[in-house]
C-alpha cells in the first residue's frame, strides 16, 4: 500500500512515546489530529491495541521493535497496513506481518501527511446543543420551521460538503434545571448521550439559556451561564476519555426575551422580571467563554426575538443566526 493510499485512512493507531512531544510518536499524533484524522495513542497511553474498539485502518510503529512485535503478536483485531517509521522496524516484525497476510510500508507519516494529508475524507462535525430556537420552533403556527428556514439547516448549506451540522435542539431544554415530569430537558442530562452518538465532534455550539429564566427555576443570567460553564466541563471530560482531541466550543449568549412575552401563550412560564434578566446574559456569557477558551457569540446583539411571542426567531432571526455562526466556525483552523 502506497502512501497516499494510507492518508485516505481515517482511524489511525500510533504506537510509541506520544506523551513526550519531542517523540516522533507525539509529533505523528498531533499532526493526524490537526488533520482531523481519527488518533489512538498506544505506548504511553493506551497499553494495547485490544483496547481500541474500533477497526484500525492503519497501525504506526514509532517504538522499539521489540515491543513492536509484542503488541502486535497480541492483537486480536485488524488493520490494513503497518507503517514501520525508522528505527522501528526488524526482521522478526517483517516476518510476522508476511506470515499473517498484513501489508506494510517503510515510511514516515510526518512527511506523508505534507504531501497528502488534504485527502483525510471525514466531515468535519458540528454539534448543534440548544433549546427550541435550535430546534426551529415557529411561532407563527407553534409547529417546527423546514429545513431551510431553520438556521440549522442554512448554517449546513453555507459550510459545505466539508461539514456536517447535526441538530440537537430541544423545546425548553435547560442548561441544569430540571423540569418537573420532563427532567430529560435538563441539558446536564443529554449532553452525554449526545456527544458518544455522535463522537467524533470538532465544534460544539453550545446555544442554551433562555429556558433558566422561567419562573419556576428563580434563576437569573449568571445562573444560566454558570450552567454552561457546568455543559463545558462535561464535554472537555468527556473528549478526553472517549475522541482522543478536544472540539471546539462555541458559546452562544442568547437572544433577550421581549417583555411581551407576558401577553402571549409563554406568559404562565415568564414574567417581565424573567424577561429583563435575559439582558444581562452577554455580560456572564462572555465571562464564563473567557473563563474557559471557548468562542464567543452574542446573538443578542444581531437578533432578537419575533414579535409573535418574544422568545423564538422568526426566520430573518435564523438567516443571521447561521450566518454569523458561520463566519465564526471558518475562522476555526
Amino acid at each position: 500500500m502506497e502512501l497516499e493510499a494510507i492518508m485516505r485512512k481515517q482511524v489511525f493507531a500510533v504506537v510509541g512515546n506520544t506523551v513526550d512531544p519531542s517523540k516522533t510518536a507525539a509529533k505523528i499524533k498531533g499532526e493526524l489530529l490537526a488533520h482531523k484524522y481519527t488518533v489512538y495513542a498506544v505506548g504511553k497511553e493506551l497499553h494495547s491495541l485490544n483496547q481500541i474498539s474500533e477497526k484500525i485502518d492503519v497501525i504506526d510503529l514509532c517504538i522499539h521493535p521489540v515491543k513492536g512485535l509484542e503488541l502486535l503478536r497480541e492483537f486480536t483485531g485488524t488493520c490494513d497496513c503497518v507503517v514501520i517509521q525508522e528505527g522501528a522496524g526488524s526482521p522478526e516484525i517483517i516476518s510476522w506481518l508476511r506470515t499473517h497476510h498484513i501489508p506494510f510500508i517503510d515510511g514516515c507519516l510526518l512527511a506523508a501527511m505534507r504531501m497528502y494529508g488534504h485527502l483525510s475524507h471525514r466531515k468535519k462535525k458540528v454539534l448543534c446543543f440548544g433549546d427550541s430556537n435550535t430546534y426551529g420552533y415557529n411561532p407563527y403556527n407553534g409547529q417546527r420551521y423546514p429545513e431551510t428556514i431553520r438556521w440549522t439547516g442554512i448554517l449546513a448549506s453555507l459550510l459545505g460538503e466539508q461539514y456536517e451540522v447535526i441538530e440537537e435542539g430541544c423545546n425548553g431544554r435547560t442548561t441544569q434545571y430540571d423540569t418537573p415530569g420532563e427532567e430529560w430537558k435538563n441539558g446536564m442530562r443529554t449532553i452525554i448521550p449526545c456527544l458518544n452518538t455522535h463522537k467524533p465532534v470538532d465544534i460544539v455550539v453550545l446555544a442554551l439559556g433562555s429556558n433558566d429564566m422561567k419562573t419556576i427555576f428563580h434563576a437569573d443570567a449568571s445562573n444560566a451561564a454558570a450552567g454552561a460553564e457546568k455543559l463545558i466541563g462535561m464535554i472537555r471530560s468527556f473528549a478526553a476519555a472517549k475522541q482522543q482531541f478536544q472540539p471546539e466550543i462555541i458559546l452562544v449568549s442568547p437572544p433577550e426575551i421581549g417583555e411581551g412575552i407576558v401577553h402571549t401563550a409563554f406568559a404562565a412560564g415568564f414574567t417581565a422580571a424573567d424577561a429583563q434578566k435575559s439582558k444581562a446574559f452577554a455580560r456572564f456569557y462572555k465571562a464564563a467563554a473567557d473563563r474557559n477558551g471557548c468562542r464567543f457569540w452574542n446573538a443578542a446583539a444581531c437578533t432578537g426575538p419575533s414579535d409573535i411571542d418574544h422568545l423564538h426567531l422568526d426566520p430573518k432571526g435564523h438567516r443571521i443566526y447561521a450566518q454569523e455562526l458561520r463566519n465564526i466556525i471558518w475562522s476555526i483552523r
